[in-house]
């Protein structure tokens, strides 16, 4: 046994005397191989954060203890890169300590280099071990437009107590919009993030919108994100069944195996659950693991939906709560609590907000830098009307003003719609109806009937108080006249979607009467066939809007409305008589519009209106929108100067012998022209435009059923050259041109020549039989084909009934605005333009067309699996449209693309 040990102890001094020999030699390696190993350490890195930029790709447990442990013994070295460094600054080498000091250096040396080498070896391993699929996260934060509600605590209780209540499967949450359903939801949500309750009460949380247009197959999609599967077939997971049944039924498995909570938010109607793939609560586990939670406007949904016995109200903030709201809002600098002017006038304004969150949001927001007691007095939003004096423009410039305050304020967003400049949110809509409602202001109340009825309007003190009313339903056959005098009203709105033409509107003589403020009247979309001789009493009427109604005739005593400013006649295509006396007296008419109206101006009939009338005595006229049926018609515009330069809309219909040399003079006095329309005129060969002079201003263009149209060219009058050539030497052709529509143009084989409209918006080309390529050559309009163009702006392409399109173009276009692309009946047509190296980052967000067609598509970047990256890309904003077949001709009135 003595004899072991000093051997034990012979060789542990012979090791650390080796190890002191060597410690130079040893610490110079591990700091070289250590180097290699962080070098290493970094490349890996690089490639497991590329991979985890997939879909649901999390690194290894096994990766990130070999980063964990390189980490570890970098810290180590570091340690002993210190002590190594003070060991060479110690004054006594050869001393009994330092050598001792030396000695465990050297077989801590040692030690760190047997572990790096280790730490080497194993790398080797991991390759194909880096990253994994990780299951999807139990709750994920929802982000909340509003912040909390103050005074909300008593109702998130109620709701969660719900939630904890085994007995209660299913919760409705229920209140006006604007009352912060919404920031409820979201707070259960995030209280699940917060607490980390999730892995102890349910697997998953889903938070998940329904809104108004229901979606199953967008809720579907949202749930099967949050259990795992994949948006994009990209290869890293798998995505819902295609087939309706199969979708359901997949969700539907994959839920009931689950402890799950569901939020639904923003209930319009009941929602069918089991045809969605949620299994009911309750039905199927008893332990109160499964719950869903909703909101809703309308109480009856919460009936509906079986959660009778489990709602919770959101009810208005109290006045504390409603200014403690409020000034939270406001910019530091407006010091409202110590304010003794600006208070008061702020307290006004929170209790018109009468508790209600979103309007105490919304004013607090528009008016937090509001500093100066002017503002709160007088000048915001809409106090201000239009000036009766002044022109178009000015009222115009007014308006935008307005509009801009109402964007600024958040009341007003910007359009997605192609047709809409701005819109308003159902929220702010339903808040807004119910502030002017009369509650707070009986100076400003207005009357709002949609889908409800007209019921409120049977109340006749209504009708005598209110100052604005609005009547927008599907269908309007009658209104209720009121008894008494109606002495502020000032607006009356009365519109249609659908009327139904066999149930024609009937409006009471006595309507009118009773309103002698009444400055706005819109029956637009109305089936009407009369107006009253009454309407002759509306003496400060300035805006009359009749269009798209069933009037056969304009009654005498319109002449009586003086003041009026704007009379709109748009498409009232059973209108065939327009009195003098109905029109000459509107000496103050600033915009008549009579496009697409069945009256004819050669018609000959004595005591009708002419356009010699209207440049004898509509003096003040500005904007004229009108139909040309005939030569002399054509003739009469173009010699009136008056009419030329108010002059904004023509439509020229069904000339038969209308040929280019007719219509070159017209263009060239027709200056301020901005929407134009060609239609079923049969010897139309050609429309040739001189960029110098000629339709400048034009923002929309429409041909249509022109059979023997070859094609639209610009010239130069000094050189008659046809094409624009090159944009540096010649000016574009229609330079401001937003709209083209194309329809029935059977010659026309391609659009060149649009390529270089540098600002259109919108391209519709329909039953162009012989159009072959839209772009020929790529879509210069010289023949050197040296400007290719990418349509800046086009936001919405429609290509339907195209028989022989084969190809959007052959060069590579990026689109870079295009967010709309709808396509049917183009069986020639078997791929979308060449992209480019930017075509996946393009804005399309919706693609309708064929389910047939869309599935036939070939594209330019296929993968080794024979996959197509763009394809997927887009895949998420297909739409498929029906089967179509080739119809009749569709009609060739200019309407807006839908």
């Amino acid at each position: 046994m003595f004899e072991g040990s000093l051997r034990y102890l012979r060789n542990l001094a012979t090791d650390r005397l080796v190890n002191l020999l060597n410690l130079e030699e040893n610490a110079e390696t591990l700091d070289r191989e250590m180097k290699v190993v962080l070098q290493t350490r970094d490349d890996l890195m690089i490639k497991i954060r590329n991979l985890e930029r997939k879909p649901r790709m999390k690194r290894t447990h096994r990766a990130q203890g070999w980063l964990d442990s390189v980490q570890a013994l970098h810290d180590k070295l570091r340690h002993l890169q210190d002590s190594l460094a003070r060991r060479s600054t110690v004054p006594e080498r050869c001393s009994c300590g330092s050598l001792h000091s030396d000695c465990v250096l050297g077989g801590e040396v040692v030690l760190l280099l047997k572990r790096l080498r280790e730490i080497q070896e194993q790398r080797g391993g991991l390759d194909g071990q880096l990253v994994d699929e990780a299951p999807p996260d139990p709750v994920v934060p929802i982000p909340c437009k509003s912040t909390w509600i103050v005074g909300g605590e008593r109702t998130l209780s109620a709701i969660t107590g719900y939630i904890g209540d085994e007995r209660v499967g299913i919760i409705g949450i229920y209140g006006m919009g604007g009352i912060g359903k919404t920031t409820f939801l979201a707070e259960i949500n995030n209280q699940f993030l917060a607490e980390g309750r999730s892995t102890d009460d349910f697997d998953v949380v889903i938070f998940v919108t329904v809104s108004k247009e229901v979606s199953v197959p967008k809720i579907q999609e949202d749930i099967s994100l949050r259990l795992g599967y994949s948006r994009l077939d990209d290869g890293t997971g798998c995505r819902l069944p295609e087939n309706r049944d199969d979708r359901r039924d997949t969700l539907f498995r994959a839920l009931v195996q689950r402890k799950f909570l569901i939020l639904l938010d923003d209930l319009w109607k009941k929602l069918d659950l089991e045809s969605i793939g949620i299994p009911r609560p309750n039905t199927l586990i008893k332990d109160g693991s499964q719950k869903i939670v909703f909101t809703t406007r309308f109480e009856e949904v919460c009936a509906d939906m079986d959660a009778q016995r489990s709602k919770v109200r959101v009810d208005f903030l109290d006045e504390r709560e409603s200014w403690e709201l409020f000034c939270s809002k406001m910019d530091p600098r407006v010091d409202l609590e110590n304010n003794l002017q600006i208070q008061p006038l702020a307290k006004q304004v929170v209790g018109k907000c009468g508790g209600l969150p979103l309007a105490l949001i919304t004013m607090g927001r528009a008016m937090s830098n509001a500093t100066g007691v002017d503002y709160w007095v007088g000048e915001g939003f809409l106090d201000d009307e239009v000036p009766d004096s002044g022109s178009l423009l000015e009222a115009r410039d007014k308006g935008e003003s307005i509009i801009r305050k109402l964007r600024d304020a958040c009341l007003l967003e910007s359009g997605e719609d192609e047709d809409a400049k701005v819109k308003m949110h159902d929220v702010v809509r339903e808040m807004s109806i119910w502030l002017t409602g009369g509650d707070f202001d009986g100076d400003q109340r207005f009357i709002v009937c949609g889908e409800r009825g007209l019921t409120r309007l049977e109340e006749v003190r209504m009708w005598t108080d209110a100052k604005r009313i609005s009547i927008m339903q599907e269908d309007v056959l009658g209104l209720p006249s009121p008894n008494s005098e109606c002495p502020n009203l000032l607006t009356i709105l009365i519109s249609s979607k659908f009327p139904d033409l066999h149930q024609r509107l009937s409006l009471p003589p006595s309507l009118f009467e009773s309103m002698p403020a009444l400055r706005v009247l819109d029956l637009s979309g109305t089936s009407i066939e009369k107006l009253p001789g009454t309407v002759g009493l509306l003496v400060e009427l300035r805006y009359l809007n009749l269009s798209l109604t069933s009037l056969k005739e304009l009654p005498k005593e319109l002449g009586k409305l003086v003041k009026l400013r704007k009379l709109d006649l748009r498409f009232t295509v059973e209108l065939l008589k327009i009195p003098q006396e109905a029109i000459l007296t509107l000496t103050r008419l600033q915009t008549l519009d009579l496009r697409d109206s069945g009256y004819r101006w050669d018609a000959g009939e004595g005591g009708m209106i002419t356009y010699k009338d209207l440049e004898r005595h509509l003096g003040r006229l500005e904007e004229l929108s009108v139909m040309i049926r005939s030569l002399p018609c054509l003739v009469k515009v173009s010699y009136s100067r008056r009419l030329q330069e108010c002059t904004r809309e023509v439509k020229f219909q069904k000339i038969a012998n209308l040929i280019m040399d007719h219509l070159t003079e017209t263009l060239d006095r027709l200056d301020h022209l901005e929407i134009l329309c060609i239609e079923e005129c049969p010897e139309l060969q050609m429309l040739k435009v001189d960029c110098d002079r000629q339709l400048r201003c034009l923002k929309e263009l429409s041909l249509c059923g022109l059979g023997k149209l070859e094609d639209v060219m610009g010239v130069m009058k000094s050189t008659q050259r046809r094409g624009v050539g090159s944009s540096a030497l010649y000016p574009p052709l229609f330079p401001l041109l937003r709209e083209l529509e194309i329809t029935s143009c059977h010659r026309l084989s391609n659009l060149r020549w649009a390529g270089l409209l540098p600002y259109l918006e919108v391209l519709n080309l329909s039953r162009c039989n012989g159009m072959e390529e839209l772009l020929q050559n790529g879509g210069g309009q010289g023949d050197d084909d040296s400007h290719a163009s990418s349509f800046p702006k086009l936001r919405k392409m429609v290509l339907r009934y195209l028989p022989a399109l084969r190809s959007i173009s052959k060069r590579a276009l990026l689109f870079p605005s295009l967010k709309v692309l709808w396509v049917t009946c183009c069986p020639q047509l078997k791929r979308l333009w060449p992209v480019g190296a930017d075509g996946h980052d393009q804005k399309i967000r919706k693609i309708e067309a064929e389910a047939k067609w869309w599935d036939a598509l070939e594209w330019d970047d296929y993968d080794d699996s024979g996959v197509s990256r763009t394809k997927a890309a887009l895949a998420p904003f297909f739409e498929p449209l029906p089967q179509s077949e080739p119809g009749p001709e569709p009609s060739t009135s200019k309407t807006k693309v839908d």
